[in-house]
């Protein structure tokens, strides 16, 4: 079994931690959406029946406690941050860590959260890097000649 980063263990477990530096520019509704949609994907399920308020189906309420161990695990949120992100408490979303924790020990389980907790790990420094850009950092990225400088002078 590989060592994973979340372990839900004592008081140190429901310690808030900062959110990665990449989160600080994506709003919360669009890291909300890109976790539905991809876990939706994975386990067969609408991605509407993740945001109901109730539990739902098996598959259902499995699905979304992915997403909200992704939140926890992938993007550093802290259980009180992602509790608000999914509308539950953070004892909710404590729990659904647990039970995804304890599924790892499948592995084909645990190959789908490693892939799952990768591509999000992608896809939120993309997202980061399009905001950064959007908010005016794209100057760091052009070529010499468009600074007006090292450009061939003919």
């Amino acid at each position: 079994m590989n060592a994973r980063p979340y372990l839900h263990t004592g008081a140190a477990a429901h310690a808030p931690i900062s959110p990665r530096p990449e989160l600080r520019g994506l709003a919360a509704m669009e890291l909300h959406t890109l976790l539905d949609l991809m876990v939706a994907g994975v386990f067969g399920v609408e991605s509407d029946l993740l945001r109901l308020p109730t539990r739902g189906r098996a598959r259902v309420a499995l699905a979304r406690q992915v997403a909200m161990y992704l939140a926890h695990v992938a993007c550093g949120l802290s259980l009180t941050a992602v509790g608000e992100l999914f509308e539950r408490d953070r004892t909710t979303v404590a729990y659904a860590c647990g039970v995804v924790e304890r599924r790892r020990d499948e592995p084909s389980f645990d190959g789908a959260i490693e892939l799952l907790e990768c591509i999000v790990r992608v896809l939120v420094g993309a997202k980061a890097l399009t905001g950064a850009l959007r908010e005016g950092l794209h100057g760091r990225f052009e070529t010499p000649d468009k600074r007006g400088g090292g450009g061939s002078k003919r």
